[in-house]
């Protein structure tokens, strides 16, 4: 028999994982968690209190470190191959719909992968949430009619009816009388567009699932109040995508730009061994654009540096570039060193002395370290703060970051950078337990590893 608990407050932030795990709880788990339809709901990063604190506030936390997320104390660490969705599925006994099962397989994917597609309903909550007033309650709102929709139609509506228009010529028609000032963004987006028209195999939350969800699943029976509803909601999403292409484009004449003084060369050691060259970029984005990285990158840059208008930073490696010249393995490796020395450098100077150097190279967050977070291996990802995980920002300025880049990504380099800052070598360190790290009792916690298997 599965626990029951009442709720009175949900807490969660806006991530299809999470939108997708409360559409589960607020359809399926009302038995289990009693009252959360009329829970209050809130959004927060991450649980500032234990598991049995949440519990005794009648609180559910979902992908912010309570019992239904995949950070399994918090924020640290992640359980591999498994979501908030997966977690909150298993919970509420219904992983034997194979609709779900599609469904939470999606999301979890992308949820362990970087590369969510553009017109994908992960990317465009994302999207909503940033360009859209309302932020997180409204953005919440409209994933979940969305994700509703897409249940219903794979429930009931898996065919289309008579009066159906093709995703292609009902785009066409929206486009035709759209208008555009960016004509680069305009072009992208034709193009983006275009993909997902020919594709044979839509992903469930993709574009072409969204519009036949809406279609299929709309409450007007007379067509052209039907096509009108459709219409609504598909121009919204034109508008997100097409915003999105003109923040890329921007940045990228920018990038393109002969004032643009960014650029940079990094030395990384290749699998042979020996040293070759690659193109990094830095810069300040006072807009905090969200394409700058992916426009960067569009210059074949390699690596590429943030640091925003809060004085945080993220640092991305271009993946595909990566694997086409053999170098994601060098680039993975020289990211969990320059994670360790960044790590290193932002510590207090009397705490520097009591540091072991393969803890400040793990990956997720480091104990006694709040600033840098490594994403998982061969993500090329390390950030200070996300917009659902906050960080204090790094003390570092953009010219120190590059400076220590430098040195990151050979290990005769790191080497000696160890060396020159007195790193110790504490092979007896014992790993502090913070308060995060006790989230879970033992029992929850072996549960929550069980999920990855099933």
């Amino acid at each position: 028999m599965q626990e029951q608990r009442i709720v009175r407050k949900v807490i969660t932030h806006i991530h299809l994982d999470e939108a997708f795990a409360l559409y589960m709880a607020l359809k399926y788990g009302k038995h289990i968690f009693q009252g959360i339809e009329t829970a209050t709901r809130d959004y927060a990063s991450h649980a500032k209190k234990p598991l049995e604190q949440i519990m005794a506030d009648q609180e559910l936390w979902i992908g912010c470190g309570g019992d239904i997320d995949e950070h399994c104390n918090g924020k640290t660490s992640r359980l591999p191959n498994t979501s908030a969705s997966r977690i909150m599925a298993k919970r509420i006994n219904i992983l034997h719909d194979p609709n779900i099962v599609s469904m939470v397989k999606e999301v979890t994917y992308f949820d362990n992968n970087i590369g969510c597609p553009k017109h994908h309903l992960g990317s465009l909550i994302k999207m909503f949430k940033m360009n859209r007033p309302g932020g997180e309650r409204v953005a919440m709102r409209w994933a979940l009619r969305i994700i509703q929709a897409i249940h219903v139609r794979l429930t009931r509506y898996p065919l289309p009816d008579s009066h159906e228009i093709p995703l292609g010529d009902f785009m066409e028609g929206l486009l035709k009388h759209a208008c555009f000032e960016d004509s680069d963004a305009a072009t992208g987006l034709r193009k983006l567009l275009e993909k997902e028209f020919v594709n044979e195999d839509p992903l469930v939350f993709g574009l072409q699932s969204i519009y036949q969800s809406l279609w299929r699943s709309s409450t007007f029976t007379h067509i052209p109040e039907r096509r009108q509803d459709v219409m609504d909601e598909m121009e919204h999403i034109l508008s997100l995508l097409y915003i999105d292409q003109v923040k890329f484009h921007s940045f990228r004449r920018i990038v393109k730009s002969p004032e643009f003084d960014g650029k940079f060369r990094l030395e990384v050691e290749n699998s042979e061994g020996s040293i070759t060259e690659v193109k990094a970029v830095a810069t300040v984005d006072q807009a905090d654009n969200p394409q700058a990285h992916n426009a960067m990158r569009s210059d074949q840059a390699m690596i590429t540096v943030i640091k925003g208008s809060r004085g945080q930073v993220s640092i991305l490696g271009n993946i595909k570039l990566a694997k086409e010249r053999g170098l994601l393995a060098s680039l993975d490796e020289g990211l969990n060193s320059l994670v360790a020395m960044l790590r290193f450098i932002d510590l207090p100077a009397a705490d520097r002395k009591t540091v072991n150097w393969d803890v400040l190279r793990c990956r997720g967050n480091c104990p006694g370290d709040p600033h840098w977070y490594l994403g998982d291996q061969n993500w090329l990802a390390l950030f200070n703060g996300t917009q659902n995980h906050d960080a204090q920002p790094t003390r570092l300025t953009l010219k120190e970051i590059r400076a220590v880049m430098l040195q990151a990504f050979v290990p005769e380099y790191v080497e000696q950078w160890k060396k020159d800052h007195q790193v110790p070598d504490n092979k007896c360190y014992v790993v502090p337990v913070q308060s995060g790290f006790q989230h879970y009792s033992s029992i929850r916690y072996m549960e929550a590893l069980l999920f990855q298997n099933n």
